[in-house]
């Protein structure tokens, strides 16, 4: 309300350009509009500089760099080479496919090729460079003029029984929006013999109705060293990288983005019933009940070393890590979001236990404003940041890591690269 100088202005009063004085040289320096600088003066003399792109920006190089290409996520270019060579086309530009059904594992080289998975859900696949999807926005147009996107494997009585082999690169912009549709992924479902392994989905917008996640539908298999950056939207069993893990095992994995949707929301994992490990969720979760911040319902599942770390807001059985913890373990874990609930059962590491155990693991009572937790004990920030708060079982030599310049503070993945 003062200052040892000059004279107060309110916003709109900084946004009128009436209100300056003569010696403001609104010719030759200043300059004045509502699309630029939000709207407060800036100076001609430098020029802003337009942010963002989109997919007309999609080029394959030129001379040394033909075999790269160009393409926007999140508003910002990124370049990467195509195994198989770049090519342009009235649509934009894209990797050359590389399908090769005779090779085993198949080669994968743009999402037409990832589409071409369907065509065999026994073989195995391997992703020879990152792919962009930003097509698949204009894929499979309905009749009422609305396009669905990419198709998963929707049919649980034929699910994925393959091998998945991500060598580090990473899906970009992947599209489908099938909110009446159940068993939606990347994979709609998989079975026993499955391995996903070490591929990353980015920017990427993914609806459906149940058995809704950003890399699998409903994982009855192996996911290891993947994740997923984007929007998750659904009804039930909603997760941000697997809508239910049904006896599957996921670990060394993560998520990002956003997830919301009425029943079983989680960060990670809308509903588990097998092992989770070495694993966390960094992304907000929006839900009715079973909503955590990891995991929404996890029903006679186990969590081991893992945490959740984003804001989680519901109606009821809402938690930070996890919403119910039904008949199954917790162990070493954390949650270190702020937790919010309408209704009954909320709490900051676990809204509902009924049945199950929660061992040596923690909530941030000061971040999630919850006294409170159904299971766990809580800490302060401070303490949460402090190894030696932590018990034997935390393994600091081999699973968890702490420092100040890494995840916040908080402690951290050993096998997963943070920042």
């Amino acid at each position: 309300s003062s200052s040892s100088g000059g004279e107060g202005k309110t916003s709109a009063q900084m946004k009128d350009q009436s209100s300056y004085p003569d010696a403001w040289d609104f010719t030759s320096v200043w300059a004045i509009s509502s699309d630029v600088n939000e709207g407060y003066p800036h100076l001609q003399l430098v020029q802003p500089i337009e942010q963002g792109c989109n997919n007309a920006d999609l080029k394959c190089g030129v001379g040394e760099e033909q075999g790269f290409l160009t393409i926007c996520v999140d508003k910002n270019l990124h370049s990467f080479e195509c195994a198989g060579g770049c090519q342009d086309s009235e649509d934009g530009a894209s990797c050359m496919s590389c399908f090769d059904a005779a090779q085993d594992p198949i080669p994968l080289c743009n999402c037409d090729d990832l589409q071409r998975m369907n065509e065999d859900v026994t073989a195995n696949y391997q992703l020879q460079n990152n792919i962009d999807c930003s097509d698949t926005v204009n894929w499979n147009v309905d009749n009422y003029g609305v396009a669905e996107g990419f198709k998963p494997n929707e049919d649980p009585g034929n699910p994925f029984i393959g091998s998945f082999d991500g060598q580090d690169y990473v899906i970009w912009n992947l599209y489908i929006n099938r909110p009446g549709m159940e068993y939606i992924g990347l994979f709609g479902s998989t079975d026993y013999d499955m391995v996903i392994s070490d591929v990353g989905i980015v920017g990427g917008e993914i609806s459906g109705k149940e058995y809704v996640g950003g890399l699998v539908g409903d994982n009855r298999g192996v996911v290891s060293g993947s994740y997923f950056s984007g929007i998750v939207k659904g009804y039930k069993e909603v997760g941000g990288l697997v809508g239910e893990n049904s006896r599957g095992t996921i670990s060394s994995s993560y998520s990002l983005g956003s997830v919301s949707g009425s029943g079983s929301i989680g960060g990670l994992v809308g509903e588990n019933e097998g092992r989770i490990s070495s694993s966390y969720s960094l992304g907000g979760v929006s839900g009715d009940e079973y909503v955590g911040g990891l995991v929404g319902n996890n029903d006679r599942g186990s969590i081991s070393s893992s945490y959740g770390s984003g804001s989680v807001n519901g109606g009821s059985k809402v938690g930070g890590l996890v919403g119910q913890n039904y008949f199954e373990s917790i162990s070493n874990s954390y949650a270190s979001g702020s937790v919010s609930g309408t209704g009954e059962n909320i709490g900051g590491l676990v809204g509902e236990n009924e049945g199950g155990s929660t061992s040596n693991s923690f909530w941030d009572t000061v971040t999630s404003n919850q006294p409170s937790s159904a299971g766990g004990d809580g800490k302060t920030t401070i303490q949460l940041k402090d190894q030696s708060s932590y018990p034997e079982s935390w393994d600091f030599t081999n699973i968890w890591a702490i420092s100040p310049d890494i995840n916040n503070g908080y402690p951290y993945l050993q096998s997963i690269e943070q920042s």
